[in-house]
């Protein structure tokens, strides 16, 4: 009998059963979600420091990588992907080191323009790789991240 308490499908799944990953649409309303909180809050630190149009670009650029890198590295998840209850984590749903996470996100940050190869892949990939996640060897699951409840 599955014990339904866990929020995660990679927790307590039968061998044989392979678990679900977000579809291309889910993945991409996270990532509204994040752009949307990014855009804000670099709008609010630009207006603060008085910037210049390459100020307010370089904080746009600082903000994103430390709202990506900081939140995966933190808690395998951007707040637009815990709305969706969704994380990044490797293959068997473990954490990842900050070297995965930055090579994920560089990847992420120079295929930006890239954006219907990435959903063309995401919708044949069996397991929604997009190619950031291919290159860094990530996935993103569903639920919250096995390795947090084993935290203090």
């Amino acid at each position: 009998m599955h014990n339904h308490r866990y929020e995660s499908p990679d927790l307590e799944r039968p061998h044989n059963q392979q678990p679900a990953y977000p579809s291309f649409i889910a993945r991409a309303g996270a990532f509204l979600i994040d752009w949307a909180v990014v855009l804000l809050l670099a709008m609010f630190v630009a207006v603060g420091a008085g910037a210049t149009a390459g100020g307010r670009l370089v904080i746009l650029l600082v903000v994103l990588s430390l709202y990506e890198i900081g939140f995966h590295l933190a808690i395998g998840a951007t707040p637009g992907k815990m709305a969706l209850r969704m994380h990044v984590a490797g293959p068997a749903a473990e954490r990842l080191d900050p070297d995965k996470l930055i090579l994920r996100y560089l990847v992420f940050f120079v295929t930006i323009p890239l954006i219907p190869l990435n959903a063309f892949i995401v919708f044949t990939d069996p397991h929604r790789r997009a190619i950031h996640d291919r290159i860094a060897g990530t996935r993103v699951h569903f639920g919250r991240p096995a390795w947090l409840h084993n935290e203090p």
